[in-house]
Protein backbone atom coordinates (compact mmCIF):
# COMPACT_ATOMS: atom_id res chain seq x y z
CA UNK A 1 0.00 0.00 0.00
CA UNK A 2 2.55 2.50 0.99
CA UNK A 3 4.69 1.39 -2.00
CA UNK A 4 2.90 1.82 -4.84
CA UNK A 5 4.72 3.34 -7.97
CA UNK A 6 3.71 4.00 -11.19
CA UNK A 7 5.74 4.12 -14.89
CA UNK A 8 4.69 6.03 -18.28
CA UNK A 9 2.72 3.75 -20.46
CA UNK A 10 3.72 2.98 -23.52
CA UNK A 11 1.86 4.41 -26.05
CA UNK A 12 3.38 4.36 -29.61
CA UNK A 13 1.09 2.40 -32.15
CA UNK A 14 -1.85 1.99 -30.29
CA UNK A 15 -5.37 2.60 -32.43
CA UNK A 16 -7.53 5.14 -31.42
CA UNK A 17 -9.65 3.11 -29.67
CA UNK A 18 -6.32 1.70 -27.83
CA UNK A 19 -5.08 4.57 -27.15
CA UNK A 20 -8.57 6.24 -24.96
CA UNK A 21 -8.65 2.76 -23.16
CA UNK A 22 -4.56 3.37 -22.15
CA UNK A 23 -5.92 7.01 -21.35
CA UNK A 24 -8.58 5.76 -18.99
CA UNK A 25 -6.84 3.25 -17.40
CA UNK A 26 -3.82 5.50 -16.82
CA UNK A 27 -6.21 8.30 -15.45
CA UNK A 28 -7.46 5.42 -12.66
CA UNK A 29 -3.77 4.59 -11.78
CA UNK A 30 -3.30 8.19 -11.32
CA UNK A 31 -6.13 8.48 -9.26
CA UNK A 32 -4.35 5.74 -6.32
CA UNK A 33 -1.44 8.79 -6.29
CA UNK A 34 -3.54 11.86 -5.94
CA UNK A 35 -7.30 10.71 -4.59
CA UNK A 36 -8.20 11.00 -0.86
CA UNK A 37 -11.33 8.73 -1.07
CA UNK A 38 -13.04 6.19 1.24
CA UNK A 39 -13.64 2.14 0.47
CA UNK A 40 -17.28 2.97 1.34
CA UNK A 41 -17.14 5.43 -2.06
CA UNK A 42 -14.97 3.21 -4.55
CA UNK A 43 -16.13 1.10 -7.43
CA UNK A 44 -17.07 -2.41 -7.29
CA UNK A 45 -14.04 -2.85 -10.07
CA UNK A 46 -11.32 -2.36 -7.99
CA UNK A 47 -9.93 -4.87 -5.85
CA UNK A 48 -8.62 -4.29 -1.96
CA UNK A 49 -5.28 -3.60 -3.03
CA UNK A 50 -6.56 -0.78 -5.35
CA UNK A 51 -8.73 0.29 -2.85
CA UNK A 52 -5.71 0.71 -0.24
CA UNK A 53 -3.57 2.51 -2.47
CA UNK A 54 -6.09 5.04 -3.22
CA UNK A 55 -5.77 6.72 0.15
CA UNK A 56 -1.92 6.67 0.10
CA UNK A 57 -0.93 10.31 0.12
CA UNK A 58 -4.00 11.52 1.59
CA UNK A 59 -3.15 9.53 4.60
CA UNK A 60 0.03 11.21 4.60
CA UNK A 61 -2.06 14.33 4.11
CA UNK A 62 -4.47 13.74 7.24
CA UNK A 63 -1.63 12.48 8.95
CA UNK A 64 0.37 15.89 9.20
CA UNK A 65 -3.14 17.73 9.71
CA UNK A 66 -3.87 16.20 12.64
CA UNK A 67 -0.43 16.13 13.94
CA UNK A 68 -0.11 20.02 13.71
CA UNK A 69 -3.75 20.93 14.96
CA UNK A 70 -3.43 18.18 17.94
CA UNK A 71 0.28 19.06 18.63
CA UNK A 72 1.81 15.67 18.49
CA UNK A 73 4.46 14.14 16.33
CA UNK A 74 3.13 12.18 12.88
CA UNK A 75 2.45 8.78 13.18
CA UNK A 76 4.04 8.09 9.59
CA UNK A 77 7.56 8.34 8.06
CA UNK A 78 7.50 11.73 5.75
CA UNK A 79 10.92 11.66 4.85
CA UNK A 80 10.42 8.31 3.34
CA UNK A 81 7.29 8.34 1.16
CA UNK A 82 7.90 5.37 -1.24
CA UNK A 83 4.62 6.49 -3.34
CA UNK A 84 5.39 7.93 -6.68
CA UNK A 85 5.14 11.64 -7.20
CA UNK A 86 1.98 12.63 -8.92
CA UNK A 87 1.81 13.61 -12.43
CA UNK A 88 2.62 16.78 -14.20
CA UNK A 89 -0.90 19.27 -14.00
CA UNK A 90 -0.80 19.38 -17.91
CA UNK A 91 -0.60 15.73 -18.72
CA UNK A 92 -3.32 14.68 -15.70
CA UNK A 93 -5.51 17.78 -17.16
CA UNK A 94 -5.15 16.70 -20.78
CA UNK A 95 -8.51 17.26 -22.25
CA UNK A 96 -8.38 14.28 -24.98
CA UNK A 97 -6.49 10.97 -25.39
CA UNK A 98 -4.43 12.37 -28.51
CA UNK A 99 -3.25 15.13 -25.82
CA UNK A 100 -2.85 12.92 -23.13
CA UNK A 101 -0.62 10.98 -25.92
CA UNK A 102 1.33 14.02 -27.14
CA UNK A 103 1.72 15.29 -23.10
CA UNK A 104 3.35 11.89 -22.51
CA UNK A 105 5.82 11.93 -24.88
CA UNK A 106 7.39 14.64 -22.87
CA UNK A 107 7.74 12.66 -19.81
CA UNK A 108 10.58 10.63 -18.68
CA UNK A 109 10.17 6.68 -18.43
CA UNK A 110 9.79 6.64 -14.72
CA UNK A 111 9.03 9.27 -11.78
CA UNK A 112 10.93 9.30 -8.79
CA UNK A 113 9.22 8.19 -4.93
CA UNK A 114 8.40 11.33 -2.88
CA UNK A 115 10.95 10.84 -0.83
CA UNK A 116 13.72 11.59 -3.45
CA UNK A 117 12.13 14.64 -4.04
CA UNK A 118 12.77 15.79 -0.64
CA UNK A 119 15.26 18.65 -0.15
CA UNK A 120 15.59 17.24 3.28
CA UNK A 121 16.71 14.11 2.14
CA UNK A 122 19.60 16.05 -0.48
CA UNK A 123 23.28 16.60 0.31
CA UNK A 124 23.90 20.25 1.57
CA UNK A 125 22.94 22.78 -1.46
CA UNK A 126 21.44 26.15 -1.15
CA UNK A 127 17.75 26.74 -2.45
CA UNK A 128 18.59 27.98 -5.81
CA UNK A 129 20.65 25.49 -6.63
CA UNK A 130 18.10 22.75 -7.03
CA UNK A 131 18.97 19.22 -7.49
CA UNK A 132 17.48 17.00 -10.84
CA UNK A 133 15.10 15.07 -8.19
CA UNK A 134 13.77 18.48 -7.44
CA UNK A 135 13.39 19.72 -10.33
CA UNK A 136 11.50 16.85 -11.84
CA UNK A 137 8.46 17.14 -9.68
CA UNK A 138 8.29 20.93 -10.41
CA UNK A 139 4.99 20.78 -12.44
CA UNK A 140 2.72 19.39 -10.18
CA UNK A 141 1.03 21.35 -7.67
CA UNK A 142 -0.78 17.66 -6.13
CA UNK A 143 3.19 16.83 -5.83
CA UNK A 144 3.96 20.30 -4.23
CA UNK A 145 1.23 19.70 -1.97
CA UNK A 146 2.27 16.93 -0.59
CA UNK A 147 5.89 18.07 -0.17
CA UNK A 148 5.17 20.95 1.83
CA UNK A 149 3.30 18.87 4.09
CA UNK A 150 6.34 16.92 4.21
CA UNK A 151 7.88 19.81 5.50
CA UNK A 152 5.07 20.42 7.96
CA UNK A 153 6.22 17.44 9.42
CA UNK A 154 9.19 17.61 10.05
CA UNK A 155 8.22 20.98 11.77
CA UNK A 156 6.23 19.07 14.03
CA UNK A 157 8.21 16.06 14.85
CA UNK A 158 11.16 18.38 15.84
CA UNK A 159 8.93 20.97 17.80
CA UNK A 160 8.24 17.59 20.07
CA UNK A 161 11.43 17.13 21.16
CA UNK A 162 12.61 20.65 21.27
CA UNK A 163 14.75 20.56 18.56
CA UNK A 164 13.73 24.08 16.63
CA UNK A 165 15.53 26.26 18.68
CA UNK A 166 16.45 29.36 16.21
CA UNK A 167 19.79 28.72 14.70
CA UNK A 168 19.66 25.15 15.36
CA UNK A 169 20.50 22.66 13.04
CA UNK A 170 16.95 21.28 12.72
CA UNK A 171 15.47 24.93 12.43
CA UNK A 172 17.77 25.82 9.66
CA UNK A 173 17.31 23.00 7.81
CA UNK A 174 13.92 23.28 7.50
CA UNK A 175 13.68 26.90 6.96
CA UNK A 176 15.97 25.75 3.89
CA UNK A 177 13.27 23.13 2.94
CA UNK A 178 10.44 26.26 3.13
CA UNK A 179 12.86 28.33 0.63
CA UNK A 180 13.69 25.25 -1.83
CA UNK A 181 9.80 25.01 -1.87
CA UNK A 182 8.88 28.21 -2.78
CA UNK A 183 11.45 28.19 -5.17
CA UNK A 184 10.93 25.20 -6.69
CA UNK A 185 7.15 25.67 -6.44
CA UNK A 186 6.36 29.19 -7.07
CA UNK A 187 9.11 31.11 -8.65
CA UNK A 188 10.05 28.33 -11.30
CA UNK A 189 6.72 28.32 -12.83
CA UNK A 190 4.41 25.40 -11.39
CA UNK A 191 2.04 27.98 -10.14
CA UNK A 192 2.60 30.61 -12.70
CA UNK A 193 2.53 28.32 -15.18
CA UNK A 194 -0.46 26.29 -14.35
CA UNK A 195 -3.02 28.79 -12.79
CA UNK A 196 -4.19 32.08 -14.43
CA UNK A 197 -4.04 33.93 -11.57
CA UNK A 198 -3.25 33.29 -8.01
CA UNK A 199 -6.55 33.56 -7.04
CA UNK A 200 -7.45 30.41 -8.98
CA UNK A 201 -5.14 27.73 -6.38
CA UNK A 202 -7.51 25.60 -5.40
CA UNK A 203 -4.84 24.07 -3.27
CA UNK A 204 -4.24 27.63 -1.79
CA UNK A 205 -0.40 26.69 -1.28
CA UNK A 206 0.99 30.21 -0.47
CA UNK A 207 -1.49 30.20 2.47
CA UNK A 208 -0.15 26.68 3.82
CA UNK A 209 3.65 27.89 3.16
CA UNK A 210 2.80 30.85 5.60
CA UNK A 211 1.51 28.66 8.09
CA UNK A 212 4.18 26.13 8.22
CA UNK A 213 6.63 28.52 9.04
CA UNK A 214 4.40 30.02 11.64
CA UNK A 215 4.97 26.61 13.10
CA UNK A 216 8.53 26.54 12.50
CA UNK A 217 9.20 30.07 14.08
CA UNK A 218 6.14 29.47 17.11
CA UNK A 219 5.35 26.60 19.87
CA UNK A 220 1.39 26.97 19.62
CA UNK A 221 0.92 24.22 21.68
CA UNK A 222 3.06 25.87 24.45
CA UNK A 223 1.33 29.35 23.44
CA UNK A 224 -2.24 27.67 23.80
CA UNK A 225 -1.83 26.41 27.06
CA UNK A 226 -0.66 29.90 28.33
CA UNK A 227 -4.01 31.50 26.96
CA UNK A 228 -6.09 28.73 29.33
CA UNK A 229 -6.30 25.69 27.05
CA UNK A 230 -6.12 23.14 29.34
CA UNK A 231 -7.32 25.41 32.40
CA UNK A 232 -5.90 28.23 34.31
CA UNK A 233 -3.71 26.55 36.97
CA UNK A 234 -1.66 29.01 37.76
CA UNK A 235 1.38 26.54 39.02
CA UNK A 236 0.86 24.44 35.58
CA UNK A 237 0.57 27.35 33.16
CA UNK A 238 3.85 29.47 34.97
CA UNK A 239 6.59 27.93 32.95
CA UNK A 240 3.62 28.35 29.35
CA UNK A 241 3.67 31.91 30.58
CA UNK A 242 6.92 32.16 30.87
CA UNK A 243 7.42 30.74 27.50
CA UNK A 244 4.84 33.05 25.91
CA UNK A 245 6.72 36.25 27.01
CA UNK A 246 9.99 35.34 26.09
CA UNK A 247 8.69 34.65 22.50
CA UNK A 248 5.98 37.85 22.44
CA UNK A 249 9.48 39.51 22.80
CA UNK A 250 11.53 38.22 20.65
CA UNK A 251 12.48 38.35 16.51
CA UNK A 252 10.94 35.15 15.96
CA UNK A 253 7.58 36.20 17.09
CA UNK A 254 8.01 39.70 14.71
CA UNK A 255 8.75 37.24 11.94
CA UNK A 256 5.82 35.01 12.87
CA UNK A 257 3.04 38.09 12.92
CA UNK A 258 4.94 38.96 9.32
CA UNK A 259 3.56 35.68 7.95
CA UNK A 260 0.42 36.06 9.82
CA UNK A 261 0.02 39.31 7.76
CA UNK A 262 0.63 37.80 4.50
CA UNK A 263 -1.66 34.71 5.39
CA UNK A 264 -4.37 37.19 5.74
CA UNK A 265 -3.56 39.12 2.63
CA UNK A 266 -3.23 35.99 0.64
CA UNK A 267 -6.35 34.76 1.63
CA UNK A 268 -8.14 38.02 1.58
CA UNK A 269 -7.58 38.35 -2.67
CA UNK A 270 -9.43 35.11 -2.73
CA UNK A 271 -12.72 34.87 -5.26
CA UNK A 272 -15.71 34.31 -3.16
CA UNK A 273 -16.71 31.68 -5.91
CA UNK A 274 -13.18 30.06 -4.83
CA UNK A 275 -13.66 26.70 -2.21
CA UNK A 276 -10.75 26.89 0.24
CA UNK A 277 -8.74 23.93 0.27
CA UNK A 278 -9.35 21.81 3.61
CA UNK A 279 -6.39 23.83 5.49
CA UNK A 280 -7.54 26.69 5.53
CA UNK A 281 -9.66 27.17 8.88
CA UNK A 282 -6.66 25.52 10.81
CA UNK A 283 -4.36 28.24 9.65
CA UNK A 284 -6.88 31.30 10.20
CA UNK A 285 -7.16 30.06 13.76
CA UNK A 286 -3.13 29.61 14.51
CA UNK A 287 -2.81 33.40 12.78
CA UNK A 288 -5.55 34.51 15.40
CA UNK A 289 -3.57 32.82 18.48
CA UNK A 290 0.11 34.28 16.84
CA UNK A 291 -1.61 37.95 16.89
CA UNK A 292 -3.08 37.32 20.26
CA UNK A 293 -0.25 36.14 21.64
CA UNK A 294 1.90 38.18 19.77
CA UNK A 295 0.06 41.30 21.01
CA UNK A 296 -1.03 40.10 25.03
CA UNK A 297 2.65 38.91 25.78
CA UNK A 298 4.13 41.61 24.26
CA UNK A 299 3.57 44.45 26.12
CA UNK A 300 3.75 42.44 29.49
CA UNK A 301 7.56 41.60 28.49
CA UNK A 302 10.05 43.35 30.13
CA UNK A 303 12.49 43.00 27.07
CA UNK A 304 10.84 44.27 24.06
CA UNK A 305 13.04 43.11 21.01
CA UNK A 306 14.26 46.26 19.68
CA UNK A 307 11.80 47.61 15.97
CA UNK A 308 15.01 48.16 13.87
CA UNK A 309 14.18 46.90 10.06
CA UNK A 310 14.08 43.25 9.63
CA UNK A 311 15.32 40.90 6.68
CA UNK A 312 13.68 38.32 6.89
CA UNK A 313 15.06 35.86 4.01
CA UNK A 314 11.68 34.25 2.74
CA UNK A 315 9.74 37.78 2.43
CA UNK A 316 13.13 38.94 0.53
CA UNK A 317 12.51 35.84 -1.71
CA UNK A 318 9.16 36.83 -2.51
CA UNK A 319 10.09 40.51 -2.92
CA UNK A 320 8.01 42.28 -0.08
CA UNK A 321 8.77 44.41 2.85
CA UNK A 322 8.77 43.45 6.28
CA UNK A 323 6.29 45.77 7.83
CA UNK A 324 6.65 47.00 11.34
CA UNK A 325 3.71 46.40 13.47
CA UNK A 326 2.05 49.41 15.73
CA UNK A 327 1.80 47.80 19.29
CA UNK A 328 -0.54 49.53 21.86
CA UNK A 329 -1.60 52.26 19.43
CA UNK A 330 -4.76 52.84 18.06
CA UNK A 331 -5.77 50.81 14.80
CA UNK A 332 -5.35 53.45 12.22
CA UNK A 333 -4.75 53.24 8.72
CA UNK A 334 -2.44 51.38 7.38
CA UNK A 335 0.61 53.52 5.94
CA UNK A 336 2.35 52.39 3.07
CA UNK A 337 5.43 54.40 2.12
CA UNK A 338 7.60 52.98 -0.60
CA UNK A 339 11.01 53.64 -0.76
CA UNK A 340 13.60 53.12 -2.99
CA UNK A 341 15.78 50.58 -2.71
CA UNK A 342 18.05 50.08 -5.99
CA UNK A 343 21.10 48.68 -4.38
CA UNK A 344 18.99 45.78 -2.89
CA UNK A 345 17.00 45.20 -5.64
CA UNK A 346 19.91 43.99 -7.93
CA UNK A 347 21.17 42.37 -5.32
CA UNK A 348 18.10 40.48 -5.17
CA UNK A 349 18.14 40.34 -8.80
CA UNK A 350 21.65 38.39 -8.74
CA UNK A 351 20.36 35.73 -6.59
CA UNK A 352 17.67 34.77 -8.41
CA UNK A 353 14.92 36.63 -5.98
CA UNK A 354 12.63 39.22 -6.96
CA UNK A 355 13.38 43.19 -7.19
CA UNK A 356 12.54 43.66 -3.36
CA UNK A 357 9.73 46.25 -2.57
CA UNK A 358 11.12 48.03 0.12
CA UNK A 359 7.93 49.20 2.20
CA UNK A 360 7.22 51.22 5.36
CA UNK A 361 4.45 49.25 6.63
CA UNK A 362 2.56 50.19 9.69
CA UNK A 363 0.07 47.40 10.30
CA UNK A 364 -2.59 47.53 13.66
CA UNK A 365 -2.64 44.74 16.05
CA UNK A 366 -4.37 43.59 18.84
CA UNK A 367 -8.39 43.53 18.59
CA UNK A 368 -8.11 44.99 14.94
CA UNK A 369 -6.42 41.73 13.59
CA UNK A 370 -7.43 38.85 15.66
CA UNK A 371 -11.23 40.22 14.78
CA UNK A 372 -10.43 39.98 11.39
CA UNK A 373 -9.12 36.77 11.28
CA UNK A 374 -11.80 35.65 13.48
CA UNK A 375 -14.49 36.86 10.86
CA UNK A 376 -12.67 35.28 8.17
CA UNK A 377 -13.12 32.34 9.90
CA UNK A 378 -16.72 32.68 10.08
CA UNK A 379 -17.16 33.39 6.43
CA UNK A 380 -15.02 31.01 4.85
CA UNK A 381 -16.42 27.67 3.50
CA UNK A 382 -19.18 25.62 4.85
CA UNK A 383 -17.20 23.03 7.72
CA UNK A 384 -18.32 23.47 11.28
CA UNK A 385 -14.55 23.39 12.55
CA UNK A 386 -14.11 26.99 10.98
CA UNK A 387 -17.27 27.97 13.03
CA UNK A 388 -15.45 26.26 16.36
CA UNK A 389 -12.20 28.08 15.62
CA UNK A 390 -14.13 30.91 15.47
CA UNK A 391 -15.86 30.57 18.22
CA UNK A 392 -12.44 30.30 20.03
CA UNK A 393 -10.99 32.89 18.90
CA UNK A 394 -14.44 34.89 19.41
CA UNK A 395 -13.78 34.02 23.03
CA UNK A 396 -10.34 35.42 23.41
CA UNK A 397 -11.73 38.76 22.24
CA UNK A 398 -14.98 39.28 23.90
CA UNK A 399 -13.35 37.45 27.16
CA UNK A 400 -10.34 40.15 27.85
CA UNK A 401 -10.86 42.76 29.75
CA UNK A 402 -7.94 44.94 29.17
CA UNK A 403 -9.68 48.56 27.31
CA UNK A 404 -5.92 49.44 25.97
CA UNK A 405 -5.83 45.78 24.41
CA UNK A 406 -8.99 46.09 22.68
CA UNK A 407 -8.39 49.44 21.54
CA UNK A 408 -5.20 48.69 19.67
Amino acid sequence: MFKYRSNTPQVDGLTDMELNDAWKSWARQEEVVRSVMSIGQASENFDPLTLSSRTVLGLYIHDVMLAGMFHHEPLLRHDAIMVSVAADDSLFNAPTAPAWRDQLRLQPPSKPSVHECLHINQHPHHYTQQVPSELVCGQSRFTAYVILHGIYASVCEKQQIGHLAPGSASFTKCCDALMCWYYTFEMRGLVNNTRETSQSDSFCLIILWHTVFMNLLADFNTLERAIGRDGLDTSATDPDHLYALQWAASPEARRCITHVYALESALGTMRLDTEPAIHIPHCLFLAGIASYCYTRFRRLSPQVASEQEADFPEFSLRGIGVPHYHVGQSSGATNLQPRSDRSDGNRNEQHGKHPRQSLDLAVPLGASMLCTLTDMLQRIGHWGIARKFAGILGTLSQADTDEDWMLM
